[in-house]
């Protein structure tokens, strides 16, 4: 607001939404209102979303008081660090945002307030294809991690869980100490072919369609 050098910060979460759920809309009209007490994204009409309240809402004399430029500043950062976790999920094509469900204008929002949305259902629908190709270069990366320091633990379990999740993501792709792992679950003096590791596999999945054929047999039954 110019006249009384005022300044007014909103957040711009419907973007969220809208790149998961409907990346095909070539705009989008925000609306900014000058209420106090904010809500959740809410689909007003077509393309348009209302911004809810401001974040913050100050004079810019306000800011000589050190009181006032702090709690701000918390407020801001707060916002800030919901965003940044939001814009890693988007880029890694998991359409699902956080989100305050209601919130004060000038007043820090709490983790209890927050509301994790999910512009896809899990359950129920399967994403586009485009959102789950980028999920695998951080996974991967994050599963080779999680593997090797498992495997430096001592928990050749969980190592070897999370080998098998490598390898039905990334055929044929290395992994960190793959030898290793597959070694503590083989038999022979020497793992090859990931002996181990395919045993596992095999027995997974012959319960995956024992399991199959039970559900089959049960659903024809009269």
């Amino acid at each position: 607001m110019k006249d009384e050098a005022r300044v007014l910060v909103f957040q711009t979460f419907p973007r969220f939404w809208v790149t998961s759920f409907r990346p095909d809309w070539d705009f989008l009209r925000l609306k900014p209102t000058t209420e106090t007490r904010g809500q959740h994204i809410k689909w007003q009409d077509g393309q348009e979303f209302s911004l809810s309240a401001p974040i913050l809402n100050f004079r810019l004399d306000e800011l000589l008081n050190d009181q006032f430029r702090s709690k701000a500043g918390e407020t801001l950062a707060t916002w800030v660090k919901i965003e940044n976790a939001n814009i890693a999920r988007i880029r890694t094509g998991i359409p699902r945002f956080d989100m305050p469900v209601e919130y004060t204008t000038n007043e820090t929002p709490t983790e209890k307030t927050w509301n994790a949305y999910y512009t896809q259902n899990y359950d129920a629908e399967v994403v586009p294809q485009r959102q789950l190709d980028l999920a695998p270069r951080s996974l991967r990366e994050s599963l080779e991690f999680i593997g090797s320091e498992l495997r430096k633990r001592r928990n050749m379990e969980g190592a070897a869980k999370v080998l098998l999740l490598f390898r039905e993501l990334f055929p044929g792709c290395a992994f960190p100490c793959m030898d290793q792992i597959n070694s503590a679950f083989s038999n022979d003096l020497i793992a090859s072919d990931l002996c181990g590791m395919t045993k596992l596999e095999r027995l997974i999945h012959d319960l995956a369609v024992e399991t199959q054929q039970r559900a089959a047999l049960g659903a024809a039954a009269p």
